[in-house]
């Protein structure tokens, strides 16, 4: 496993939305973006009662999920924490097609209905935290369904054509979430910092590329324009929103870069800040700092932090 993949990795189950795969006996919080907990808890309609949903129960079948989501209105949210929690449990085919059901023009238009109608909410107040359909969680469907598909994209297997229609699929993704709202700094951040990892993830699972990065003399006119490219990403995002979603996507990223470009101690760096902020983060960013300090001569850290990744998956 290369730190590239191991970011990707992460790419997926952060900027998704985030999970951190520690065992909590915790309800998951809708807007704790970094974690799923073992239940979800949700409202019915009204908001005075709720239902607890374990993981260890999600159905395999989504037709229950569905109902529950469509019958009751449940914001987006939730549509995200459900894709979350079977993304956690390693069913990925309903992790997709739910956050497909939660983006459809069906969902979103029903939910807007609903909302109209609610007294003393128009639906569009994007700082409601009740509003079913912010710009913001619309965006991180499109980006969660864009990181998933550059995740699939590197799979080694893979032959060139099926990598670039994953590829395009992302950047289908990441279209979209442009199209939710007019560029806003504040909703966009996210799905910014995911076209870094989409240029940099399609550089280094180019053979071509990644041959001509590690000829003599350095790296590729090549390499280093798409590199290039993929810091513009990943420093938008963090001027954008430095303390949104988008933080752990965009650092990860950098990270990445500083490690293709064998700047092992600045790449530990970042890792470490990450770790120091959020300790909930996915456990490939203790993997990928075990490769920094491998590289660096450090290996009883770079054990011990593979170690440390173990209790966190």
């Amino acid at each position: 496993m290369s730190v590239a993949a191991t970011t990707s990795t992460a790419a997926v189950e952060a900027g998704d939305g985030g999970t951190a795969p520690a065992a909590t006996t915790a309800a998951a919080t809708p807007d704790d973006i970094f974690s799923v907990g073992d239940v979800i808890r949700v409202p019915l309609a009204g908001g005075v009662q709720y239902v607890e949903v374990a993981l260890e129960k999600l159905p395999e079948d989504l037709e229950e999920v569905q109902k529950l989501l469509q019958y009751e209105y449940l914001p987006l949210k939730y549509w995200i924490q459900f894709a979350l929690a079977y993304y956690r449990l390693k069913k990925y085919d309903q992790f997709e097609m739910l956050l497909k059901m939660a983006a459809s023009e069906d969902t979103i238009q029903a939910l807007q209905d609903h909302a109209q109608g609610q007294d003393g909410n128009d639906g569009n107040d994007d700082n409601d935290d009740n509003d079913a359909v912010r710009p913001r969680e619309r965006i991180r469907i499109q980006t969660m369904l864009a990181a998933y598909k550059i995740k699939q994209a590197i799979n080694p297997t893979l032959d060139p054509t099926e990598r670039a229609e994953f590829f395009a699929a992302a950047e289908e993704f990441l279209k979209i979430a442009d199209q939710i709202e007019n560029f806003n700094p504040t909703v966009h951040a996210l799905s910014t910092a995911c076209k870094g990892y989409r240029t940099f993830m399609q550089h280094v699972t180019d053979p071509h590329a990644v041959k001509h990065s590690h000829s003599r003399g350095g790296k590729s006119k090549h390499s280093s324009a798409t590199f290039a490219l993929a810091e513009k990403d990943f420093h938008g995002a963090l001027v954008q929103m430095p303390e949104s979603e988008g933080f752990l996507h965009a650092e990860l990223g950098r990270a990445a870069l500083l490690f293709q470009q064998g700047e092992f101690s600045k790449a530990e760096a970042i890792y470490r800040d990450v770790l120091r902020r959020v300790p909930s983060c996915p456990a490939g960013v203790r993997v990928a700092l075990g490769f920094c300090f491998d590289r660096l001569g450090k290996h009883d850290l770079a054990l011990k932090a593979m170690q440390l990744s173990l209790i966190h998956i």
